[in-house]
């Protein structure tokens, strides 16, 4: 009955793996201008999507976010590891609006077809973002 049981766990591990969409992402894929979308839910439901437009360079980011800073992209430097893309916001901002909108901290790193999805969630809340390459970097 154990053996019965691992087998059958074991099944619906490699079930669920091998219909899993998602790709791994290969960090020097991480290069170029992208251009997406992004999103915050909240318990479930969305804030809204904006457009928003980032180039990464090396290890830096550039970019730009959508209107009333929702949200808001400056620059800084960014890593890729372990299924992970962490940034590091080198701006300084004033203090009249939601500072959880600045793209910095970690973020799941999936890639899903020709589109990249960072996504991070504390709690209630969940931020997305769905990347298309426009342009590499050479």
């Amino acid at each position: 009955m154990k053996h019965l049981m691992l087998w059958a766990i074991v099944g619906l591990v490699m079930t669920a793996w091998s219909c899993n969409p998602t790709e791994n992402v290969d960090p020097t894929s991480m290069q170029g201008q992208f251009a997406g979308t992004f999103e915050r839910t909240v318990n479930g439901q969305s804030e809204g999507v904006a457009n928003v437009g980032l180039i990464l360079e090396g290890n830096s980011f550039s970019g730009s976010g959508g209107p009333n800073r929702y949200p808001v992209i400056c620059n800084g430097t960014f890593t890729v590891s372990g299924g992970n893309i962490t940034f590091e916001n080198a701006c300084f901002f004033t203090a009249d609006f939601d500072w959880s909108l600045i793209l910095s901290g970690s973020f799941r790193l999936s890639r899903v077809g020709g589109e990249y999805i960072l996504q991070r969630s504390n709690d209630n809340l969940v931020d997305t973002y769905r990347l298309r390459r426009v342009e590499a970097n050479n």
